[in-house]
């Protein structure tokens, strides 16, 4: 064994390569433990993927019939890596160390996988001239010099009025800060690009033009928020930082003194394979450790942009692959609205696209095994391929987001009867129906796991079927909204409220339902070419819509509670409408020329109500994320107030800062959480001490949190109004004079140290 194993090296081609590809590696760990030159790591790191992205790019070629091979291998190197350091996570913990040991192995396992590839030789010349070469053909002469010149002044207008729209105020949507110019901006340069169709660019060219796009679209919530837009990523922050310490991530499998076990059937099985979050999250949380730790960037930072870059430089490749699979030798025909048009026609993929979540983060991999299971469907792997290709993605999908696990498992089973070489006959059309309907079932199932949802009493069936219609329309939301937060519609985020400053988002208001219908009639001319073009590609997608219509029914009507799987099946929901809607907006452009320029000023116009519908939401603002860094920083420099349980009574947003910035030390500011995150003790404290301070508050919240201290932090708005001098006052006497930043007043309590 140990002999073929060196004759494998010695034949190798790529040997060269193959020790490139470790010594990197080797090198890196060195800087990164001994010299710690930051430039240096931004030179291993391009060296590292211009290598192995080309290795993985040979592979997904030939297996997966990619065009784009050397973009896509970049990213799915990226996430290859990450599968492996998230198996560490999941089973144990990670160290520096095991990360530079995976890049070494998977560098030298690709070279060795494509030393069998067959292929010609000049094949390995490509790997200094790929990025060249992907755009040879910068543009058609046919573009005229004036949309040059508009494209250019438009998108640099559109990016300075951005870069103006920064602030550390309280918002509760983007748009309440941007400047309403770059709402027209943003109209005219979507209607320049789309416009550009009509000229019959390059397609690769026209990609170019939509990453750029993209890239801008995706930067209206970086510039705003000083503290990053969301809430979850505070608590992902905070775990990912409690694991680049060394600590382990519970529950594990190793050591087995740590190792839980859940009786299931009368069998002991670890709990670590049943924890859908901690392997839903475990590959998101190993992407953002390991570019921090590969290019010694803060975690925050790597947060703040991992999500824009995926959805702006590598997103509009992987649509354009994916729908060569659909519409395969008319994708040049339909290519153009597949790739540029419908992805900023759906409100979650303009939100989950500018931010960094599992949820959108896992829609890559699963994408990939899209491709794959496609190329399954159209015959172009063999069923030895097929085998060995679906154990690969259950197991990297298992790592990835347990959601797109189930969704991939359901869709194989769909493909392989879809795959039968005669017609569908009777049986095999009612078992598929059968098998729709029982997907849509699955979900609100997996909804009540651990109590996560419950079933709702006293259902009105006339009433909740009305709703959900409107619902699934996208006439208003499905899942009803707490305070009328949730970002949880799949077309528009909202239609009932003016986010904006501009007379344009007021008049959107009256657009939105017009648009709507217009949606419906697309897509409905889409889902009519498309049978035509491939019936067993529309019944699949057809069947998926009415899955996710059947899940979603039940869970927002017959469920009560959080309902997880059901209301995150939002991007692929959307994701879904992406083939008939493009097919139908090739249909209404092709039937008129004199179409063209109306249906482009109306598509611009639909585009833009979606993108300024949202999101209304809740964030960290500035000042409380230096709160919130003061206070973690006062526990960790005064060695008598380190302890094993802290006390911070606040709102719940600097909380969850401060979660982020401690690493996981403080979790919720030390208080009790129940079902969904409640906390009625912290609630109740906060509310008295911002109305009528009393020291008994403050007494009582030791009580609850076992600590020997405590923090207070609040701002003007929670002080109950025209209390403001009594409040502060009263909180002066109990814990001394307040630190202020910004908006933040600061109150530390230490019982032995205040005499009334």
């Amino acid at each position: 064994m140990k002999k073929e194993f060196f004759q494998i090296i010695k034949t190798n081609k790529y040997f060269s390569g193959t020790i490139l590809g470790a010594f990197i590696a080797l090198f890196w760990f060195l800087n990164f433990h001994f010299f710690e030159v930051k430039i240096l790591n931004f030179v291993l790191f391009i060296l590292y993927f211009w290598l192995n992205g080309f290795y993985l790019g040979k592979i997904l070629r030939k297996f997966f019939k990619i065009e784009f091979s050397f973009i896509l291998g970049l990213v799915y190197l990226f996430f290859l890596m990450n599968f492996f350091l998230s198996a560490f996570i999941v089973f144990y913990k990670i160290e520096p160390i095991y990360l530079f040991v995976i890049l070494g192995v998977v560098s030298i396992l690709l070279s060795l996988i494509n030393s069998f590839l067959k292929g010609e030789e000049k094949e390995k010349k490509r790997i200094f001239s790929i990025v060249f070469k992907i755009f040879k053909k910068k543009e058609d002469s046919s573009i005229p010099v004036w949309w040059k010149i508009c494209f250019i002044v438009l998108y640099f207008s559109c990016l300075l009025t951005l870069a103006f729209s920064r602030t550390s105020s309280v918002i509760r949507s983007p748009w309440q800060f941007i400047s309403s110019v770059y709402i027209y901006l943003y109209l005219a340069l979507f209607f320049l690009v789309l416009y550009v169709i009509k000229f019959k660019p390059n397609l690769k060219f026209f990609i170019l033009i939509v990453v750029l796009f993209s890239l801008l679209c995706h930067s209206y919530l970086f510039f705003p928020y000083q503290a990053g837009f969301g809430g979850d990523k505070w608590r992902h922050l905070g775990v990912e930082k409690w694991l680049m310490q060394g600590n382990t991530y519970l529950p594990v499998l190793f050591p087995l003194s740590k190792a839980s076990f859940l009786k299931i059937g009368g069998m002991k099985i670890p709990e670590v394979f049943l924890v859908g979050n901690k392997t839903s999250y475990s590959n998101f949380w190993a992407g953002v450790i390991s570019l921090s730790w590969l290019l010694s960037i803060d975690p925050f930072w790597v947060d703040i942009f991992l999500g824009m870059m995926l959805y702006s430089l590598f997103f509009p490749f992987l649509l354009y692959e994916l729908a060569g699979k659909i519409f395969q030798e008319k994708i040049n025909t339909y290519g153009y609205y597949f790739i540029f048009v419908v992805p900023f026609l759906f409100f979650p993929f303009l939100l989950y696209g500018s931010i960094s979540i599992p949820l959108s983060y896992g829609l890559f991999p699963f994408c990939l095994s899209l491709i794959f299971l496609l190329n399954y469907l159209n015959q172009k792997i063999s069923s030895k391929e097929f085998l060995a290709f679906f154990i690969l993605f259950a197991l990297v999908l298992y790592l990835n987001y347990i959601l797109y696990f189930i969704l991939y498992l359901s869709i194989t089973v769909l493909v392989i009867i879809y795959r039968q070489k005669r017609k569908l006959g009777l049986s095999l059309t009612l078992l598929l129906i059968l098998l729709f309907i029982g997907l849509g079932i699955v979900f609100p199932c997996l909804d009540t796991f651990r109590g996560y949802s419950a079933l709702k009493e006293g259902v009105d069936i006339e009433n909740s079927l009305t709703n959900f219609s409107l619902g699934f329309l996208g006439f208003k939301a499905i899942f009803p909204r707490l305070n009328g937060l949730e970002q949880d519609n799949w077309l528009y985020s909202g239609i009932e409220e003016n986010l904006t400053n501009s007379i344009f988002g007021e008049f959107s208001l009256y657009l939105q339902p017009f648009f709507i219908l217009l949606f419906w009639f697309l897509v409905f001319l889409g889902f009519l070419h498309l049978y035509k073009l491939s019936p067993k590609h529309f019944g699949l997608i057809f069947g998926l819509i009415l899955s996710i219509a059947i899940a979603q029914f039940i869970s927002s009507n017959f469920l009560e509670g959080s309902r997880l799987f059901s209301k995150r099946l939002v991007l692929f929901h959307s994701f879904l409408f992406f083939f008939p809607l493009s097919l139908g907006i090739y249909s209404l452009f092709s039937y008129k020329k004199e179409l063209f320029i109306p249906l482009v000023i109306v598509l611009s116009f639909f585009a833009t109500t979606v993108y300024i519908s949202g999101p209304k939401f809740d964030a960290v603002t500035g000042d409380e994320l230096r709160a919130a860094k003061y206070v973690w920083s006062y526990f960790k420099e005064n060695s008598q107030d380190k302890e094993k349980n802290y006390c911070v009574i606040g709102n719940t947003w600097p909380l969850l800062a401060l979660e982020g910035v401690s690493g996981e030390y403080i979790i919720a500011g030390g208080f009790p959480v129940y079902q969904e995150y409640a906390q009625p003790e912290r609630v109740s404290l906060f509310e008295n001490l911002n109305r009528s301070p009393h020291i008994n508050d403050f007494k009582k919240a030791l009580k609850i949190t076992q600590a020997n201290s405590c923090f207070f932090m609040t701002e003007d708005r929670w002080i109950t109004q025209g209390r403001k001098q009594k409040v502060i006052e009263s909180l002066n006497k109990i814990a001394g004079q307040p630190t202020i930043i910004g908006d933040v007043y600061i109150w530390y309590y230490q019982p032995n140290s205040i005499n009334l």
